[in-house]
């Protein structure tokens, strides 16, 4: 299954340098058009590799490349970054004992081998290792 929302082109590429770049630190300051509309022309140098926005990206996203199964054709050639969604398992165990005929304990215990796994739209990892113990008392 492709991954349709996780996808980069060379405009995204221009929307993060000038802001998300700088903002989160990736990016030393350089923004040499305001955007009016979209996301203009980014200055600056990824601070890691000492690479402009065209370095950047024509290093990920070479015109004429295959990546991912696509072909680059231009700057806004949709690429996914991730082919397809990796298979995984998860392993819980759920139970819950009465007491009498009012009171019960339930016990969940789940992803015990504490996975990594993430949804195809999710954004986020899914949670880690978890216990839940609920106690219920009826009148």
């Amino acid at each position: 299954m492709k991954n349709v929302l996780a996808a980069l082109r060379c405009c995204l590429l221009a929307c993060f340098m000038p802001f998300m770049g700088m903002a989160q630190g990736f990016v030393c300051a350089g923004l040499t058009t305001v955007p009016t509309a979209g996301c203009g022309n980014a200055g600056g140098t990824l601070i890691a590799t000492g690479e402009n926005l065209t370095q950047v990206q024509n290093r990920l996203l070479p015109i004429g490349a295959t990546i991912n199964g696509v072909r680059v054709v231009d700057n806004n050639t949709l690429v996914p970054l991730f082919p397809y969604l990796p298979g995984y398992a998860l392993v819980g165990v759920r139970g819950a004992i009465k007491f009498g005929e009012k009171s019960e304990v339930f016990v969940d215990f789940e992803n015990i081998f504490d996975k990594s796994y993430r949804g195809i739209s999710w954004g986020i990892d899914g949670a880690g290792r978890g216990v839940t113990v609920r106690y219920r008392y009826e009148f």
